[in-house]
C-alpha cells in the first residue's frame, strides 16, 4: 500500500470497532460474575434448610406408631351449617333487650286454623336445604364421660354460638317472635314465683291441688331450655331459688318428695318431673350438692320400675294403676339424667325396658295405648309420648315411631281434623270437661318434639310457621310491665287458677325452645346392651283419678 492509499478515517473506524469488542466482553464478564454472586447465597441457603429439615425429621418422628389397644370414645359437638353473618347478627340481638321490636305480621286474622293451615306463597327460602327423612338422632350418641367440660357440650346449643346456629337453622322466618315470646313467659315467671322459690306464686306446698313439685320443676325446666342458670343477670336469682326450694324439699333417705304434700296418685307423676329437672339443672350448672340428690332420685325410679316397663302411680311392683304417660316422665327423666352424667347401675337395663314396652303400645294408627299392659284405650297423644322417648332413647328409627309422625303429619295438614287438634279456640278444647284426661297443652308438647326430632324439614317448616308461630305466639296473653313485656297462656277449655296457668305456660314455652333444647343428638347407648325378657301382660286394677300430667 502506497502513502497515497492510506485512509485515517478507516483506521479510525477498525479502532472504534475493537473499542467496543472489548467493552462488550468485559461487560459480559461483569453480568455472569454478579449473577453467580447473586445466586451463591440463595442456594446455599436452600441447601443448609435442606439438610436441616431432614435431620430435624430423622430425630423427631419415630420409626412406627402403635395403634392403642383400646378404643377411645370421645363426644363431639354436633356440627351445624354456618348461617350468614347478617342472618346471625339479626340472631344475636335475641339475646339482648331491646326497646322497639317489629309488628307481628298478619298472615291470619283472627287465627281461623283452616287459614292457619293453608299454604302461603312466602315460605322461608333462607332455610337450609336438608334431606327430607334425615335420622338427626343418629348424629352422636351420649356417653357416660367423667369431664364435666365435655358434658357441658351436651347443652351446647341452649346458649351461645350454638343456640344462634339453631335458631338460624331450624326458626325460619318467625323466630323472633317465638322468642320473643319465650322471653316474654321467662319474664312472668319471675313475676308469679313465691317467695319461697317455688310456683304457683299463691300455691301451698300443704295442698295436694297446687302441685308445687311439678310446677316448680317445669318452670326451671323452661329456664334451663333457655341456657339461664343461676348465673344469669335478668333471671339467676330466681332459677336459683327455684332450684333450692325444690332440692330442700326431697327425702335423701328415700329419694322421694314429700308424699304427704303432692298426694299418693300423684306421687310417682312429681317425683318423675322432679327428677327431671334436678337431672337437668346438674347438667347445666355442675353444682356439686344436686348430684347426690339426682343419684338418689334415680335409685328410686329403677327400684319402683316394674317387670312390664312401667310405673306405678304410688310405686307399687304388683298392683295399682300404671300408664304410658306416667312413664313417658320418668323416661325422660332417666335419659336426662343419663346425659348429665348419673351412672347408677341399671339405668341402662332400666330405659331399655322402657323401649320395649313402648313397641307394644304403639298401634298401627299412631296412637298409644294408654294403658300399655292392658292394652286400652288408645290416644294421639300417648302415641306422641311414646314416639319421644323412643326418640330420645336411641329408636328413633323405629317402624312404631314412623306410624307416630305419619299420624300427625296427616291430622296437621288435614283442615278438617286439625282445627280441632291444633286450636285453642275450637268447639272442641271449649267443651272439654275438667274430668277430660286430654290436655291440648300436654299434646302440643310432645307432637312439636316429635316433629322436630324426626327432621323432616319440609313439615318442620310447616309446623313452624303455621302452629309455633301461628298459633301458639298468637294466643300468650301478653302485658307490658316495668320490666319489659310478659306473657302466660291459659289452659284450653278448662277454667283456669293458677297452677294450670303454670302448667300450659311452661309446656308451650318448652315447645318455643325446641330448636335449641333437646338438639337431635341424644342416643341411647348401644355398648353392654342388656337383654330384657319379654313380659306377659296383666291388667290393672283402678284406673286412677284425673290424669293431667
Amino acid at each position: 500500500m502506497t502513502t497515497e492509499d492510506h485512509d485515517p478515517n478507516l483506521e479510525a473506524e477498525v479502532y472504534d470497532q475493537e473499542i467496543d469488542h472489548e467493552l462488550h466482553e468485559i461487560l459480559a464478564e461483569y453480568r455472569k460474575r454478579r449473577l453467580f454472586e447473586m445466586l451463591v447465597g440463595p442456594v446455599i441457603s436452600l441447601v443448609f434448610h435442606v439438610i436441616l429439615f431432614v435431620v430435624l425429621v430423622i430425630v423427631m418422628v419415630p420409626e412406627s406408631i402403635e395403634e392403642p389397644d383400646e378404643l377411645v370414645v370421645q363426644m363431639e359437638e354436633l356440627e351445624v351449617k354456618e348461617i350468614e353473618q347478617e342472618e346471625l347478627e339479626e340472631l344475636e340481638e335475641l339475646e339482648e333487650e331491646v326497646e322497639e321490636v317489629e309488628e307481628y305480621e298478619e298472615p291470619i286474622e283472627e287465627m281461623e286454623i283452616a287459614d292457619t293451615l293453608t299454604e302461603t306463597d312466602d315460605m322461608p327460602e333462607d332455610m337450609p336445604e336438608v334431606e327430607e327423612d334425615l335420622a338427626l338422632d343418629e348424629m352422636s350418641e351420649i356417653k357416660a364421660i367423667e369431664s364435666p367440660l365435655v358434658m357441658n357440650a351436651l347443652y351446647g346449643a341452649r346458649t351461645g354460638a350454638g343456640k344462634g346456629q339453631a335458631l338460624g337453622k331450624y326458626g325460619g322466618r318467625y323466630a323472633k317472635h317465638t322468642q320473643r315470646a319465650v322471653k316474654a313467659t321467662l319474664r312472668w315467671f319471675k313475676q308469679n314465683q313465691n317467695e319461697a322459690g317455688y310456683w304457683p306464686k299463691d300455691g301451698s306446698i300443704n295442698n295436694q291441688r297446687d302441685h308445687t313439685y311439678a310446677m316448680t320443676s317445669l318452670g326451671i325446666l323452661a329456664y334451663l331450655a333457655n341456657g339461664v342458670t343461676p348465673a344469669d343477670e335478668e333471671f339467676g336469682e330466681t332459677v336459683e331459688k327455684a332450684i333450692n326450694w325444690l332440692s330442700n324439699h326431697i327425702d335423701m333417705e328415700t329419694g322421694l318428695i314429700d308424699c304427704g304434700v303432692v298426694g299418693p296418685n300423684f306421687l310417682a307423676y312429681e317425683n318423675a318431673i322432679t327428677c327431671y329437672a334436678v337431672a337437668e339443672a346438674y347438667g347445666m350448672t355442675k353444682i356439686g350438692s344436686l348430684k347426690p340428690i339426682m343419684n338418689k332420685m334415680v335409685e328410686r325410679m329403677i327400684e319402683a320400675q316394674r317387670e312390664d316397663g312401667t310405673w306405678a302411680y304410688r310405686y307399687e311392683k304388683d298392683t295399682g294403676h300404671a300408664d304410658l304417660s306416667l312413664a313417658g316422665w320418668h323416661l325422660q327423666a332417666l335419659k336426662a339424667a343419663y346425659a348429665s352424667d348419673c351412672s347408677v347401675e341399671g339405668m341402662e337395663k332400666c330405659m331399655q325396658r322402657g323401649v320395649e314396652m313402648i313397641i307394644g303400645a304403639i298401634v298401627d294408627d299412631g296412637r298409644g295405648y294408654y294403658n300399655p299392659v292392658a292394652k286400652k284405650p288408645t290416644y294421639l297423644s300417648m302415641g306422641a309420648v311414646g314416639g319421644l322417648c323412643m326418640q330420645l332413647l336411641g329408636e328413633g328409627k323405629h317402624e312404631r315411631v314412623t306410624k307416630v309422625f305419619q299420624r300427625i303429619k296427616s291430622d296437621f295438614n288435614n283442615p278438617d281434623v286439625a282445627k280441632n287438634l291444633f286450636s285453642y279456640d275450637s268447639d272442641s278444647s271449649k267443651g272439654r270437661s275438667k274430668l277430660d284426661h286430654r290436655v291440648m297443652v300436654y299434646d302440643w308438647y310432645y307432637q312439636t318434639q316429635v316433629v322436630f326430632q324426626r327432621g323432616d324439614m319440609s313439615f318442620w317448616r310447616s309446623w313452624n310457621d303455621k302452629f309455633l308461630y301461628g298459633v301458639l305466639t298468637r294466643k300468650q296473653i301478653k302485658k307490658e310491665t316495668d320490666d319489659g313485656e310478659i306473657g302466660h297462656w291459659e289452659w284450653p277449655g278448662r277454667d283456669v287458677d293458677s297452677w294450670r296457668e303454670c302448667y300450659s305456660t311452661a309446656l308451650n314455652c318448652l315447645s318455643l325452645e325446641v330448636y335449641y333444647r333437646n338438639l337431635p343428638t341424644f342416643k341411647k347407648p348401644t355398648k353392654k346392651k342388656e337383654k330384657v325378657e319379654s313380659v306377659e301382660a296383666t291388667l290393672f286394677g283402678d284406673e286412677g283419678d284425673d290424669d293431667i300430667f
